[in-house]
């Protein structure tokens, strides 16, 4: 359930960089289908790497799809059996077209955008709480990173 919404919360980032008052350039580099190339997984404890998983193994059924007026569709099969499959809508969360904002499956998610141009993106979200761990109130954080490639049509 937790990488549903760590997923979720991708969708978020990316699909709300498209939003009425970004620059055509940017419109035009987000708008389309995007494959999933590599997810990168890092759990911190107060602020310390305690694990990284990276996949890699994505298929052509592994994609994102944003359309131009802000609705989209997404496709992540993931190995526990909980995939994401379905539609979204989409919208820049602040000023800066980067920080998305994300509907999908009645849940809201937020992204943020690190790098794209015509041919990549890559995307981050997390989450993050405080838990009673051995050694009293513990910060406990987990990062997402994806790269998509732009599909050709």
């Amino acid at each position: 359930m937790q990488k549903f919404l760590l997923f979720l919360l991708l969708l978020v980032t990316v699909a709300t960089s498209c939003t009425k008052t970004e620059t055509p350039e940017v419109r035009k580099k987000f708008i389309g289908k995007w494959q999933m190339k590599a997810l990168t997984t890092t759990r911190l404890l107060e602020k310390v790497e305690q694990s990284k998983v990276i996949k890699s193994d994505f298929s052509n059924n592994d994609y994102m799809q944003f359309n131009n007026d802000g609705t989209g569709y997404v496709s992540f099969a993931q190995e526990e059996g909980e995939d994401v499959i379905g539609n979204m809508t989409f919208f820049a969360q602040t000023s800066d077209e980067r920080n998305i904002y994300v509907q999908s499956a009645g849940k809201d998610h937020f992204f943020q955008i690190m790098t794209i141009n015509s041919a990549t993106m890559t995307i981050q979200w997390g989450y993050g709480s405080n838990y009673g761990g051995p050694n009293g109130n513990q910060e406990f954080s987990v990062e997402h990173s994806l790269v998509l490639t732009k599909a050709k049509n």
